[in-house]
C-alpha cells in the first residue's frame, strides 16, 4: 500500500480510504488492529487524561496516523478531533447503523449463492460466504451470557450459513451437496469446507467419504 506522511514525519502504513459505510468496517478493522498491535488499544475508547504528559504524546501520535487513513474528502469533518478517541467515536456515529449493515450482508450474501454458480474457484466462493458469517456475527451479538451458550449460538450460525452455501452450489456439486445433507449428523462448517475444498471443480464428481467427526484437515481450522 501507498504510504502517507503524518504530521510527526512518520509513515502511514494506510492507503487513504473511509468514505462510506461500506468501507468502515474495513478501515475500522484495520485502524483497530494495527493500534492494538502497537499496544495502545485502550486509546480508542479511553478519553484524553491531561494529567499524564507521556499519555498525551502517544495518543497524539496515534490519532495523526489513523487521521492519516481517512479519504481527503471527508478529513476536514475530523479536523476538530485531536484524539484517538474522538476520532474513532466520531467515525462510529457517522458511519454505523447496524440495521442498514444488517440489510447489506443479507444481501451480499444472496448475491453469491442465489446465481447457483461460482465465479473463480471454490476457495474463493467460501472465503465469500464466511466473511458474511463474521459480518453476521457482528451484528448479531449473542444475548446469551454464559461461554456455552454463546459458542451454541456461533455452531448454530454457522451450520445455517453452512447449508446456504451449499444451496448455492451449482450442478457438478450436485452429488458431494447430496451426501452431506443425507448424513445422519450434519457436519459442521469446517468439515464440510473441507470436504468441498478436496473437490475437482467442472468434473462429474463422485461422492466423497465424510470424515469422522474430528477428523478434519489443517486446512478446515481456518474456517473457524
Amino acid at each position: 500500500m501507498a504510504a502517507n506522511n503524518t504530521s510527526d514525519g512518520s509513515k502511514s502504513i494506510f492507503t487513504n480510504y473511509i468514505t462510506s459505510p461500506p468501507n468502515y468496517d474495513s478501515w475500522a478493522t484495520d485502524i483497530k488492529l494495527w493500534v492494538t498491535g502497537q499496544g495502545y488499544k485502550d486509546h480508542l475508547t479511553t478519553k484524553f487524561d491531561t494529567d499524564k504528559p507521556k499519555w498525551e504524546q502517544i495518543d497524539a501520535q496515534l490519532c495523526s496516523v489513523i487521521k492519516s487513513a481517512l479519504h481527503p474528502d471527508i478529513k476536514p469533518i475530523f479536523r476538530p478531533h485531536i484524539t484517538c478517541e474522538s476520532v474513532w467515536s466520531q467515525a462510529k456515529k457517522l458511519y454505523t447503523n447496524d440495521t442498514q449493515r444488517l440489510y447489506g450482508v443479507g444481501h451480499k450474501l444472496m448475491n453469491i449463492i442465489t446465481p447457483k454458480k461460482i465465479e473463480g474457484s471454490i476457495s474463493t466462493y467460501l472465503g465469500n460466504v464466511h466473511f458474511a458469517l463474521h459480518d453476521f456475527n457482528e451484528l448479531l451479538p449473542h444475548v446469551v451470557s454464559s461461554t456455552t451458550e454463546q459458542e451454541k449460538e456461533r455452531e448454530q450460525h454457522s451450520t445455517f450459513l453452512m447449508l446456504l452455501s451449499l444451496y448455492g452450489l451449482p450442478e457438478e456439486y450436485a452429488a458431494i451437496h447430496d451426501q452431506i445433507l443425507g448424513s445422519a449428523t450434519v457436519p459442521d462448517m469446517s468439515t464440510t469446507y473441507a470436504i468441498l475444498l478436496r473437490v475437482p471443480a467442472k468434473h462429474s464428481l463422485e461422492p466423497i467419504i465424510t470424515p469422522a467427526p474430528g477428523d478434519t484437515t489443517a486446512l478446515a481450522s481456518f474456517w473457524k
